[in-house]
């Protein structure tokens, strides 16, 4: 079962799951229905806010693997605490009282690390956690959750992602608010230009195919109660991303820097070691950083079926 299998990384699971013979495939989200049927062998809407519609969820389902998608970023902090931490204890708890051999993954975020400051780079999975935010502060609440629950004998596995590119990226990253904001120029300007900010700050960017090829592979692991950094290990600046992402425009683009936006900018570099994940599941990043922009290109502009 797959909640938030609507979501981008969601509907990139249920492809890579479809690769692997035996499985019955289960989505679940807020909507009444997929936006892909074709991935899935069922979908059964739900809302995991609500303990009453996920307990009935397990109870019909009763999966045998579980990748705990949904969740997400707001303006409230009580949609986030709902969203991220209810959802989270509501569907553990089901999980635990109805079907409690099943392996489940959380996904939390790299947010939840917080300002690591460069001595202490890269950043491991030992490395004490200071959320700054309602979103990091949530998703880091969620992981102790599962942690606390693998303590009591479920099976309980975190992931900590970090920036994840690829076609269907959702609004509020920054590679998929440039490229909102590049596709409107291009069709509205006859000389196109961006606003940007700070373009100093480097980044870990991993591709969300290797992303769903890393949790579908930490839960054929034994292990429980562990949490994995899944990144490519390295830092790249967002002048170097912008810079990839701007060979796919059919005419050159005018840069224009917009001080809002360089002043949210954050911290000057950060990125994980993958150490870990390629110890337990041979984790080893295979989609190139451009590769995994050109299909976001492809299917922002061209709206080309990856």
């Amino acid at each position: 079962m797959i909640t938030g299998s609507n979501g981008f990384c969601g509907q990139w699971l249920s492809k890579r799951l479809r690769e692997i013979d035996g499985l019955q495939i289960i989505g679940t989200g807020r909507q009444k229905e997929s936006v892909d049927g074709n991935l899935l062998d069922d979908y059964v809407p739900a809302d995991l806010i609500s303990l009453e519609e996920t307990t009935r969820l397990v109870r019909q389902t009763r999966p045998d693997l579980v990748f705990h998608l949904a969740g997400g970023r707001s303006r409230s902090a009580k949609v986030m605490q709902q969203s991220n931490v209810d959802a989270t204890q509501y569907l553990l708890t089901a999980i635990a009282d109805h079907c409690g051999e099943a392996k489940t993954l959380l996904v939390g975020s790299a947010a939840e690390y917080g300002h690591v400051s460069e001595s202490k780079l890269p950043i491991r999975e030992t490395q004490v956690c200071r959320p700054v935010g309602d979103y990091a502060q949530t998703k880091y609440r969620a992981t102790q959750l599962g942690l606390e629950f693998a303590n009591r004998g479920l099976h309980v596995t975190v992931a900590r992602p970090f920036n994840i590119v690829g076609a269907g990226m959702p609004t509020g990253l920054f590679l998929s608010d440039v490229l909102a904001r590049l596709n409107q120029s291009l069709l509205e300007d006859a000389e196109p230009s961006l606003r940007v900010g700070n373009l100093t700050p480097r980044r870990d960017f991993i591709g969300v195919e290797d992303v769903v090829d890393a949790y579908v592979r930490l839960l054929q692991e034994p292990t429980s109660g562990e949490i994995y950094n899944i990144c490519s290990g390295q830092a790249v600046s967002m002048r170097h991303v912008l810079e990839l992402l701007l060979e796919y425009a059919p005419c050159p683009v005018r840069l224009i820097a917009d001080p809002e936006l360089a002043r949210m900018s954050g911290t000057s570099v950060s990125y994980g070691c993958l150490e870990k994940a390629a110890q337990a599941i041979d984790f080893q990043p295979t989609h190139t950083l451009t590769d995994a922009i050109g299909d976001a290109w492809k299917h922002c502009f061209e709206g080309q079926p990856q």
